[in-house]
Formats: C-alpha cells, sequence, structure tokens
C-alpha cells in the first residue's frame, strides 16, 4: 500500500512542476495560412484581396506583388533590428519615394 501511495505522490507532484504552456500563439504549419495571418495585420486599401491572392507564393514576393495595394497613409514601420536607415528617416523619405524600392529589403523585417 505504501508503494501506491508513493506512486501516486510522485505522479501528483511531477504533474505539478511541468510549466504551463506560454501565452504565445502556436506557429502555423502551412506557409499560406502563416502568410494571412502576417497580411491581417497590415492596413489594405484593396480590403486583403490581393494578400489572399497571393497567399500561396512566399512572403517576398506576397509583398512586392501587393505593395501597391498597401494604405500607406496608415502604414507605420518599426525597424525592430535597426537594420534599414531608411526607417528611421519617416515621412521625409517616403515623400520622395525613396520608401518603395527599398522594400525589397524591408519585407522581411516586421511591420506594425
Amino acid at each position: 500500500m505504501r508503494f501506491r501511495a508513493w506512486i501516486a505522490l510522485l505522479l501528483y507532484v511531477s504533474a505539478c512542476a511541468t510549466s504551463a504552456p506560454g501565452p504565445r500563439e502556436p506557429a502555423a504549419r502551412d506557409p499560406r495560412l502563416a502568410n494571412l495571418q502576417r497580411a491581417a495585420k497590415l492596413p489594405w486599401t484593396d480590403g486583403g484581396r490581393c494578400a489572399v491572392r497571393e497567399a500561396s507564393e512566399p512572403w517576398p514576393v506576397l509583398a512586392e506583388r501587393c505593395y501597391q495595394a498597401l494604405d500607406h497613409d496608415r502604414l507605420e514601420f518599426h525597424d525592430l533590428t535597426g537594420r534599414c536607415a531608411l526607417a528611421s528617416a519617416g515621412a521625409a523619405a517616403m515623400g520622395l519615394g525613396v520608401w518603395e524600392p527599398a522594400l525589397k529589403y524591408l519585407y522581411s523585417l516586421e511591420w506594425g
């Protein structure tokens, strides 16, 4: 009987010692779904139709093909890695038209 009690206590303690799952969302296994989730965070002038149409492509292709459909007035870029000098230039760079050619470099960075 003592052996069973020890086993039960051991199982109870080990179950309590496991860590709870983190608050992060599980990563999408399907690249199309991952692209749709990523695109859903961006402001679109076409309601996201271009992103849905191009969601099967890799993210860089989607970003280049649908760049014109982004609502540039509502888009704010945050360079979390500090790799892009144009991100800190802000509206001046956008006004000069420098922003669009830089997209090919920026597509892999986070949009906020």
